[in-house]
Formats: C-alpha cells, structure tokens, sequence
C-alpha cells in the first residue's frame, strides 16, 4: 500500500486587516522616535555649545590676561578642535559659542535633587517637553 504524501494547504491567515491595523501604528512610533532624536540632539548641541563658550568666556576673565589673548585662545582652540573634532569647532563657530554664552544666561539652575541622567519636565510657550540633564564634566 503506498502512503499519499501529506499536503498542507497554505493560506494567509495575516489578512490585510491586521496589517492595515498594526502597520501605522508602527509607523508613528517609527516617526515620533525619530523626532524624539532630533530634538535631544538639538538639545545636547545648545547645552554643548553655551558651555563651551562659557568654559572660554570664564578663562579670558579670570585674573588679567594680557591683551589680545582671548583671540589667541580661540585661534589656537579652533585650530586644535578642528582637527581632533572637524570644523563644527573652527575659531569662528568658537567665537559663535562665547557669543551664546554671553547672551542667553541660564536664569534659573536645575533642582539639586536632579542627577545626571535624570529627567525634568519643562514647560515653555504652552510646550511640554522633557530634558535630560547630562553628567557634569569630571
């Protein structure tokens, strides 16, 4: 007696139905991640740069410094920067940082309760959004 080969019959049991369901539902989340991103990178650059510029602002105010010496600071900085981080840090995009130092001081410190890595709800212009604070520089 010969045995008939067992047949399976194949079919689509995903339909279109549960994709039409789950697929945009992945997809936000693919775009909100993705935005999420863009504004923690933005972020992380505003809090680089201003301490940048006030880690140079507050060398060429300490003690007196001959004349000219802010200028050599930042010329030789970028110089430096520049090769070790490309031209993001060029002595004009240094001298861009002092300037946002200068011009947009922090009015009001985070809660000394708040570590590294923790996050704190802001709320501006009706906005709310969460920052990270990053580790303070060892």
């Amino acid at each position: 007696m010969r045995r008939r080969p067992i047949t399976t019959r194949r079919t689509n049991p995903l339909g279109t139905a549960g994709l039409s369901h789950v697929l945009p539902q992945i997809r936000a989340l693919i775009e909100a991640s993705r935005q999420h991103v863009v504004s923690t990178a933005n972020l992380t650059l505003v809090w680089l740069y201003w301490n940048v510029g006030g880690v140079i602002t507050e060398d060429i105010q300490k003690n007196e410094k001959p004349a000219g010496y802010g200028d050599q600071l930042i010329e030789e900085l970028g110089k430096r920067l520049t090769s070790e981080y490309g031209q993001g840090f060029s002595a004009r995009n240094l001298w861009d940082m002092k300037r946002l130092f200068a011009q947009f001081q922090i009015l009001q410190a985070p809660p000394a309760e708040l570590s590294a890595g923790t996050t704190s709800r802001d709320v501006s212009r009706g906005v709310a959004r969460e920052i990270r604070f990053p580790a303070p520089a060892a």
